[in-house]
């Protein structure tokens, strides 16, 4: 159990968030655990990690997938990743991303899901404009959602945007 005494988050980074409803917080996951996290991600992306992880096909490309590369090219995004991988479900439970949802939300949080955006350069389709939040409108509770950028984040390669 983490205790409450453990902050990430500086009292002007959780203001932020309450004003401007994000915050970012850099190299809070060292390089290691990215280049896991990365590989781990193709893996669940080729259909590798077992039943349960939910592969999101890149609409309108046609014909079967020649290589891991060219399969990897074909998937839009994965789910439900920790319910079904360790390597997930010890990210997630991660003492620095559980401190800041407590820092954000309050002592009661809990996990609802994950899912991975894959968006190779020059393929897949647009993803527009959007906020998370109206997809949990029905949800009584407070939500955020953590966003861990795997490669190099830059407006040249199509980077998130606040």
């Amino acid at each position: 159990m983490i205790s409450r005494i453990m902050r990430i988050l500086t009292q002007q980074q959780a203001d932020h968030y309450h004003e401007q409803g994000y915050v970012i917080i850099d190299k809070l996951i060292d390089a290691d655990k990215i280049a896991g996290l990365a590989e781990h991600l193709r893996l669940a992306a080729l259909g590798k990690l077992g039943p349960g992880v939910t592969i999101g096909r890149e609409r309108g490309l046609t014909g079967e997938a020649t290589s891991d590369e060219d399969a990897l090219l074909r998937v839009r995004k994965v789910s439900n990743l920790a319910r079904h991988d360790e390597f997930f479900r010890d990210l997630v439970a991660n003492d620095h991303l559980v401190s800041i949802g407590r820092d954000l939300l309050g002592d009661e949080i809990r996990y609802l899901g994950d899912e991975a955006q894959l968006k190779p350069a020059r393929y897949g389709s647009p993803h527009p404009w959007h906020q998370d939040e109206p997809y949990f409108k029905e949800m009584a509770i407070p939500i955020a959602t953590i966003w861990i950028s795997v490669d190099r984040a830059t407006q040249a390669n199509g980077c998130m945007q606040v």
